[in-house]
């Protein structure tokens, strides 16, 4: 018994340590100033630390077709009588396949760590100009994006937030999907209105459904930053996408 005990506690310190400690270009992506298109690529929890280097690397070439070139489609409907919910939302994702097979072929590994059974892996499509001075950091305190935007000149932003997730990289994966949707919404969005009525007993229910979608081509969307609040467990990632005229 004292034995089981001790391994669950060794096992809980081994997560609470792993939850803090991540390379530094996992939490902000280096800026590079040629063309070169950086992504990384998270996996873990694989006997085989190969394996973890395998998939992590194979998550970071989807990561960065995602960031060339996407489609987005995205329905949500609101119903508001009373009081707020949201219902029948649908998320969608289209990859190109040319470019997710140039991905394949032509990206190439420039840094990775593996970290408390976590591997960690940052791709380059192109050869970068400026070196990468990679450290392991921890996360420091909360970043001033989650409460307001950024406001750039020529981008749009956008935040996914998840929380409670047993395992990292399902909910980082969500976390930067619903940002780059989110990012979607600030750029371009169709709304409608719908107002219906129920008549019962002499008294009338009035119901206001908003529908918001979205179906777009996004180009350069990236994952510029990720944080996680490691006392309430929430991942939060905040995405780009470069933007001229009018919204």
């Amino acid at each position: 018994m004292k034995k089981t005990i001790f391994v669950v506690l060794i096992t809980l310190l081994e997560f609470v340590i792993g939850q803090g400690q991540i390379p530094s270009w996992f939490k902000s992506l280096p800026q590079q100033e040629n063309s070169a298109i950086i992504s990384v690529g998270m996996t873990g929890n694989y006997s085989d630390r190969q394996l973890d280097r395998k998939v992590a690397i194979h998550k970071a070439r989807k990561t960065m077709a995602k960031q060339i070139r996407i489609r987005l489609i995205f329905e949500v409907q609101e119903m508001s009588d009373g009081f707020y919910r949201l219902f029948q939302p649908t998320f969608e994702q289209i990859y190109y396949e040319n470019v997710l097979a140039y991905v394949d072929t032509t990206s190439s590994v420039v840094d990775s760590a593996f970290i408390d059974n976590r591997y960690y892996v940052l791709l380059s499509l192109f050869p970068l100009r400026e070196n990468i001075n990679s450290s392991i950091i921890g996360w420091g305190a909360r970043p001033d994006w989650i409460e307001k935007l950024p406001d750039k000149t020529g981008y749009v932003y956008g935040i996914g937030m998840v929380a409670n997730y047993s395992l990292w990289k399902n909910g980082w994966n969500d976390a930067d999907e619903l940002a780059r949707f989110d990012a979607c919404k600030n750029l371009k969005i169709n709304t409608a209105a719908i107002r219906t009525k129920k008549h019962t007993d002499g008294y009338t229910d009035e119901r206001k459904i908003m529908r918001q979608s979205v179906d777009i081509a996004v180009a350069n969307s990236v994952i510029i930053e990720r944080w996680y609040d490691q006392k309430q467990d929430i991942f939060y990632s905040l995405c780009r996408i470069p933007y001229r005229g009018k919204k």
